[in-house]
């Protein structure tokens, strides 16, 4: 449920108005660095020197399985294999 913070708290028959709808999620980053309120955010998109906090550390928000998609003919490309290894060790430290 991408909207869960409209009814975090609240039955879905009573969502909260969201001041700003967003469909990008770099767009939903820079518009909460820049004061426009609070938003779900994957951990891989937050630094450790960003003006962001986090909160509701103990809610329990929705997540979303992710996958590495490529063009079948690119199975034995050398740079999608590293890029492949790359990202997996990357998401080997993400808190789950």
């Amino acid at each position: 449920d991408v909207n869960w913070l409209e009814i975090a708290g609240r039955s879905a028959s009573d969502p909260r108005e969201a001041a700003v709808s967003i469909n990008n999620i770099y767009a939903v980053k820079t518009a909460c660095e820049h004061g426009a309120g609070i938003a779900i955010l994957p951990d891989y998109m937050i630094k450790a020197d960003t003006s962001l906090v986090r909160i509701l550390k103990d809610a329990e928000v929705p997540h979303f399985d992710t996958y590495y998609v490529y063009p079948a003919e690119l199975k034995n490309s050398a740079r999608v294999n590293v890029f492949r290894d790359f990202l997996l060790s990357k998401a080997q430290n993400w808190p789950y």
